[in-house]
């Protein structure tokens, strides 16, 4: 997981995260259990073919 960008102003931190075989419910359940105090926003899912 890499921190890509931070916005002071809105108080938000956008992340990046590779994985292999997991779903986006399972990576979501593994950073907000990290981020305790966090809101989740906007989340998305893509497949890079190899």
């Amino acid at each position: 997981m890499q921190v890509v960008a931070t916005d002071r102003r809105h108080e938000c931190v956008t992340l990046h995260v590779e994985v292999s075989s997991r779903t986006l419910s399972d990576v979501i359940g593994v950073v907000t259990s990290r981020f305790e105090q966090a809101t989740l926003g906007h989340a998305t899912t893509f497949t890079l073919q190899r």
